[in-house]
C-alpha cells in the first residue's frame, strides 16, 4: 500500500498506464451556504388547481391564487410572504376546510339618503375598496353598490351579499371556514381625511360599532414577519431583527367597524407534515392557533430539532386581542420554535415589555404607518422542571445554533468522507485519509475560530479549552465530541448614567 489513499486507482495495476483521478475534498472550504426554505400553511378554496395536502413551490402571487383559488387564506399569506421576501425558496401546503367547521360571517347595515355624491372607503381584511355613491342613493342602492364591489374584488377573503329581509343590509362571509375568519377586519375610513359620504350611516354587526388594532389579518402578520426573518437570517443568523419593516401590513388604528365572528373548527396541521415528511423547512408561517395545533406544531418541530432528525424550523404565528388575551395565548407556550406575532399593536413601551415577559413578539409604528419589527422572541420561558430559563428566548438563537450544526456537519462530511479511525500516537502519512480526536480537535479549534470571524461565537478560547473528543468505548469506528461554541449576542439595549459635574 502506498502513502496516498486514493479513490479510483487500485494498487493491482500492471498495465503501462498514466492514470489520472480527480479529488474534489480539498477544493472548498470556508463556512457553508445554507439554503433556506419558507413553508406557508393554510386553506385553500375549490377553485384551486393543487390538490389538499400536497407539497408544491410558489415564486409568485398569481401562481398561489391559482394553485389554492383566488381569495383563499394561503393565497393571501403567500402573497404577503412574497411581498417581504421574494428570494428564500418559497413551498406552500394547502388543507381543505375542516368537514366540522362554521365560517365566520357578518353584517353591516346602512341607513339613509346620501346628499351628496362621494366616495366610501370600505376595508376588507386590509384590502382598500373605493366605492362611489351618488346624490338621492339610498340605502339599499348602497348595500348594492357594497356587494358589487366585494365581487369585483377576487382577492378578499370575503363574499357579500344583500340580505333580502332588511334594507340596507349586506351579510359578509369568510370564504374560508375555521377560526381564522374571526379575526377579519372590515372597516371604513381607515385613513386620514376619509369620512362617510354626507347622509349615510352604518350599523355594525358582531357587537361592532368601533375596531382598533391592524386592520391586516394576524396571519398576514405572520407571513409578512417570518418573510422579513428568512430574508435576514440567511445572510446572518445572528443579527437582530428589530427595525426591520414589514411589507403589506397596516398600522394599528381605531376606526368603525367590526370583524367577522362565529367561525369554528381549523384543519389539523398534523396533515401538513404527513405531506412534507423530512423536508427541511428552516421558517414556517401557520395561520392557526388553536391549542391543539399549536400542541402539534411544538411537537413536529421539537422532533426535528433532535440529533437524529436535524431538520429543525422556527414557525410564526399572530394573534389579536387584549393584553390580557394575548398574553394568556404567550403563557399557554413554552416552546423555543415558536413566535406569536401581537398583530393588534399599538401599545405602550410598558405594556409591550410585559408581553415580551409572556413569550410575545412585539412591534412598533412610525409616524407615516411603517410597521416595525421591535423584538421577536420564542415563547420558551422555563426548563421541564419549571425553572427560568433564557436558553432559547430568542428566535436568533435558534437560528444560529441550526446554522451552526448545518455548517459544523456539512464541514465533516466534505472533509472526512471516507476516512479511517485511529488512536493518536501514530506518525500516520500525511497523504492518508485518516482521522484521529487530536485531528477532529484540531479542525474544530480551527472551525470555531472560523465562525469568531464570522461574528457567530466568541470567547473561542475557552470553547477550544472545553471541547472533548475522544474515541467511543463500546464502538471502535465512533468518535465522540463535545464541542461548545458561545454563541453571539444581539446588541438590544444600552444602559448609560450620564453622572454630570457642575
Amino acid at each position: 500500500m502506498g502513502s496516498i489513499s486514493f479513490n479510483d486507482i487500485p494498487a493491482t495495476i500492471r498495465l503501462p498506464a498514466v492514470l489520472v483521478e480527480i479529488d474534489n475534498s480539498k477544493a472548498v472550504g470556508g463556512s457553508t451556504l445554507m439554503p433556506y426554505t419558507n413553508l406557508v400553511v393554510g386553506q385553500r378554496l375549490a377553485t384551486g388547481t393543487v390538490a389538499a395536502a400536497t407539497p408544491i413551490r410558489v415564486t409568485t402571487t398569481a401562481q398561489a391564487k391559482a394553485y389554492f383559488g383566488a381569495g383563499s387564506l394561503l393565497a393571501l399569506m403567500c402573497e404577503t410572504q412574497l411581498k417581504n421576501n421574494e428570494i428564500t425558496e418559497t413551498w406552500a401546503v394547502a388543507l381543505a376546510d375542516d368537514a366540522a367547521s362554521a365560517k365566520a360571517a357578518g353584517a353591516m347595515t346602512f341607513s339613509g339618503d346620501v346628499t351628496a355624491s362621494g366616495t366610501l372607503f370600505l376595508y376588507v381584511a386590509g384590502q382598500r375598496l373605493k366605492i362611489g355613491v351618488a346624490a338621492g342613493q339610498d340605502a339599499a342602492a348602497t348595500a348594492a353598490a357594497v356587494v358589487a364591489a366585494i365581487a369585483t374584488a377576487k382577492d378578499l377573503p370575503v363574499t357579500a351579499a344583500v340580505d333580502g329581509a332588511v334594507a340596507g343590509k349586506v351579510n359578509l362571509t369568510a370564504r374560508n371556514a375555521g377560526e381564522t375568519g374571526n379575526v377579519i377586519d372590515v372597516r371604513v375610513n381607515y385613513y386620514d381625511g376619509e369620512a362617510l359620504p354626507a347622509g349615510l350611516a352604518i350599523a355594525w354587526g358582531n357587537g361592532g360599532g368601533t375596531v382598533d388594532g391592524s386592520p391586516t389579518p394576524p396571519w398576514l402578520w405572520a407571513a409578512a414577519t417570518a418573510g422579513q426573518v428568512s430574508y435576514s437570517a440567511n445572510i446572518d443568523p445572528a443579527r437582530p431583527f428589530k427595525t426591520l419593516a414589514l411589507t403589506g401590513v397596516l398600522a394599528p388604528k381605531t376606526s368603525p367597524g367590526m370583524r367577522l365572528a362565529g367561525g369554528t373548527a381549523n384543519p389539523d396541521i398534523g396533515d401538513v407534515f404527513a405531506a412534507i415528511g423530512d423536508k427541511h423547512c428552516n421558517v414556517l408561517t401557520v395561520p392557526w392557533i388553536d391549542a391543539a395545533n399549536l400542541h402539534a406544531l411544538h411537537v413536529e418541530l421539537l422532533d426535528r430539532w433532535t440529533g437524529l432528525r436535524m431538520i429543525e424550523g422556527m414557525a410564526f404565528v399572530g394573534a389579536y386581542g387584549t393584553m390580557s388575551a394575548i398574553g394568556t395565548l404567550g403563557d399557554s407556550l413554552n416552546s423555543p420554535f415558536i413566535s406569536i406575532a401581537d398583530a393588534t399593536g399599538g401599545r405602550t413601551f410598558a405594556e409591550s415589555n410585559l408581553l415580551l415577559f409572556d413569550g410575545v413578539s412585539v412591534y412598533s409604528t412610525d409616524a407615516d404607518g411603517t410597521v416595525r419589527i421591535w423584538q421577536i422572541i420564542t415563547t420558551y420561558k422555563t426548563t421541564a422542571s419549571g425553572a427560568e430559563d433564557i436558553s432559547y428566548l430568542k428566535v436568533n438563537t435558534i437560528l444560529t445554533l441550526g446554522y451552526l450544526r448545518y455548517d459544523w456537519r456539512n464541514l465533516v462530511l466534505r472533509e472526512f468522507p471516507r476516512h479511517k479511525l485511529a488512536n493518536d500516537g501514530v506518525k500516520y502519512k500525511p497523504t492518508q485519509a485518516i482521522v484521529t480526536p487530536k485531528i477532529l480537535r484540531a479542525r474544530a479549534a480551527t472551525w470555531l475560530m472560523e465562525k469568531a470571524e464570522d461574528a457567530l461565537v466568541e470567547n473561542v478560547d475557552a470553547a477550544i479549552a472545553a471541547m472533548v473528543v475522544e474515541r467511543n468505548d463500546d464502538n471502535p469506528d465512533r468518535a465522540d465530541m463535545y464541542l461548545p461554541p458561545d454563541i453571539v449576542n444581539q446588541f438590544d439595549i444600552l444602559a448609560t448614567q450620564l453622572g454630570f459635574r457642575l
